[in-house]
C-alpha cells in the first residue's frame, strides 16, 4: 500500500526496508479486529481492512437509507466523500485536522462512531487520513433496553424484563444479571405482601386490639 511506503528511505536498501515495513503494516491491519480505513492526501480510499469490510456488508441496507449509491464491495478507489451527505462540510473538518476527531453517526437503526486521524510524514507533510469505525448499535440498544426496565422498576412495576433474544457476550450477561436482580426483588416483594396479609389475618381472627361492645362496670369497693 503506497501510503505505508511514503516515508523517506535512502537508496535501494532503504526503499526495500520501507516496502517490507509497508507490507508488514498492511498484514497487521488485515488481522486487526478494529475497523480501519485509510485514504490518501486527496481523500481517495486506498485501503479498508477485512473487519471494516464485514461491518459495511452488514450495515449496507441501513447505509443505503442515507447514501443510496453506497456499495459495500466497491469502496476502495472511491473518494471519502461517498460517506457524507454534505462533502464540503466534512472536507473543511478533515483538511484542518491536526489530531484525532470523533463524531457519532446515526444511520437508521445503526449507531456508529467514526474517529478520523491525520497521517503526517517526517517533514510534517500530510500523507493521508486513517479512520476507525465503531458500531455501537448493540451497545446502545442494550442500554435503552436496560434503561426501560430500570425506569419501570423505579415506578414500582417489577414485571418487565430485559429482552435476551439477539444479545451476545457482555450484553447478554448484563441482561441476565438485571433480570436475575428483578426476579429477586419481585420475590422479596411477593413474600412481603404474603406475610403482611397473613399477619393482618391473624390480627383480625385473634381479636387482639378489638374494642369490646359491652364492658362490665367494676364493682365498687366497700369501706
Amino acid at each position: 500500500m503506497a501510503i505505508f511506503e511514503s516515508r523517506r528511505g535512502s537508496g535501494r536498501n532503504g526503499r526495500g526496508r520501507m516496502r517490507h515495513k509497508g507490507q508488514l503494516l498492511e498484514a497487521a491491519l488485515d488481522q486487526a479486529t478494529s475497523n480501519i480505513m485509510v485514504a490518501g492526501p486527496d481523500y481517495e480510499i486506498c485501503y479498508i481492512n477485512p473487519a471494516l469490510q464485514k461491518l459495511f456488508r452488514n450495515a449496507e441496507p441501513d447505509l443505503r437509507e442515507l447514501l443510496p449509491k453506497f456499495q459495500a464491495d466497491d469502496v476502495v478507489g472511491k473518494n471519502i466523500d461517498v460517506f457524507h451527505v454534505r462533502p464540503e462540510h466534512q472536507r473543511a473538518i478533515l483538511d484542518g485536522l491536526t489530531r484525532p476527531y470523533t463524531a457519532p453517526i446515526r444511520v437508521g437503526p445503526r449507531h456508529l462512531i467514526v474517529t478520523a486521524s491525520p497521517i503526517f510524514g517526517p517533514g510534517g507533510e500530510r500523507l493521508g487520513t486513517v479512520t476507525e469505525w465503531q458500531d455501537r448499535t448493540d451497545e446502545v440498544h442494550c442500554e435503552e433496553d436496560v434503561q426501560r426496565v430500570v425506569d419501570a422498576a423505579a415506578r414500582g412495576d417489577l414485571r418487565d424484563r430485559v429482552v435476551l433474544e439477539g444479545k451476545q457476550g457482555i450484553f447478554l450477561a448484563l441482561g441476565e444479571r438485571v433480570n436475575m436482580l428483578l426476579d429477586t426483588l419481585s420475590g422479596i416483594v411477593k413474600r412481603s405482601v404474603t406475610a403482611r396479609a397473613s399477619w393482618f389475618g391473624w390480627w383480625e381472627n385473634s381479636g387482639v386490639g378489638r374494642t369490646p361492645s359491652r364492658v362490665k362496670p367494676r364493682p365498687k369497693q366497700q369501706g
